[in-house]
């Protein structure tokens, strides 16, 4: 079985446990979600690398709600939206691309464990993700919405 993360875009107004925990059971494996599918652990582990001040908001956030497999659901309030929306607007696509290192994923056992075969298949599906994140969160942060983020 593999890990995937899915993000959703919600009010920030229905972060309590409760709520999440219900929206959860209703809207997992939706077509709400952005599903990041394994390229999640790639973007976790390349996001704060992006210069001062730089974090991944895919694992950040506050824990909420029931265990989903692996923790769970993590919430990153609307002001953390606009940080996360400011860090991905610095770093284009294309300056993406040129910091993604196959090498350094394989050294630090990013999962999944295939980063040393070097595919550009892979390297593409990472990219394409990066570019949803972006959109994603900005359609969020236009929207004030919190981002939840759960881990299957």
């Amino acid at each position: 079985m593999s890990m995937t993360m899915q993000i959703f875009a919600v009010p920030e107004d229905q972060l309590s446990a409760e709520q999440v925990n219900n929206f959860l059971r209703e809207n997992l494996y939706g077509e709400d979600a952005l599903e990041l599918e394994k390229e999640w652990a790639a973007l976790d582990h390349m996001l704060p690398n992006f210069g001062q001040g730089a974090f991944s908001a895919l694992r950040s956030g506050a824990p909420i709600g029931d265990d989903w497999g692996y923790g769970p659901a993590l919430a990153l309030n609307s002001e953390g939206v606009k940080a996360f929306l400011k860090q991905l607007q610095a770093v284009s696509k294309d300056e993406f691309a040129q910091k993604f290192s196959f090498d350094d994923l394989a050294q630090n056992d990013i999962y999944p464990a295939i980063w040393d075969r070097k595919d550009p298949d892979d390297k593409h599906f990472v990219l394409e993700t990066y570019q949803q994140l972006r959109e994603f969160t900005k359609a969020a942060a236009d929207h004030g919405q919190a981002l939840l983020t759960v881990i299957l």
